[in-house]
């Protein structure tokens, strides 16, 4: 009988450890349901964290591609503007030479009806290029028709004068 008290004892003891056992494996599947709850909540934030990251990644790069395009649009403005400049400038020059031109012709005019006419019966302003004719040339007085003289000066005159108007 005391092998059966034993063997009593010892299964009681044995009941004990698996009790025991039972209740620490319960205390443990506890924690890792636990643990894996957290894993899950941690894993799922990381997804969200990482969409909206993706998300204003997408957004990023339409405004790169946007600000790109603007670069884009005003390189090409400012060629347009550099070929517009060349061209003002090269309309100046024109302009200055025209000016030069023009501040010369009314000695261009006196020398060039002095050299083909001369005589003291024309008049050039060396200020304007006006060119004034005596009126005795021309005309007889209290006559309307032109003298025959006149008209000899006149076909003289004229080939000068519009070579000289119409001359670079």
């Amino acid at each position: 009988m005391s092998d059966f008290n034993s063997l009593n004892s010892n299964s009681e003891r044995d009941l004990d450890l698996d009790i025991e056992e039972d209740q620490e494996s319960g205390i443990w599947l506890s924690i890792s349901d636990l643990m894996s709850g957290l894993l899950l909540f941690f894993a799922l934030l990381f997804i969200a964290a990482q969409v909206q990251l993706q998300q204003k990644e997408v957004k990023l790069q339409e405004k790169i591609q946007e600000l790109q395009k603007t670069v884009n649009e005003l390189q090409d403005k400012e060629k347009k503007l550099q070929a517009t400049e060349i061209k003002l400038q090269e309309k100046i020059e024109q302009l200055k030479k025209y000016q030069r031109a023009l501040d010369k012709l009314p000695l261009v005019i006196l020398t060039k009806i002095e050299e083909g006419i001369g005589g003291n019966a024309i008049e050039v302003d060396p200020e304007t290029g006006d060119v004034s004719l005596d009126d005795k040339i021309l005309f007889a007085e209290g006559e309307s028709e032109l003298k025959p003289e006149g008209k000899q000066f006149l076909n003289k005159f004229i080939p000068v004068y519009s070579k000289v108007i119409f001359s670079n």
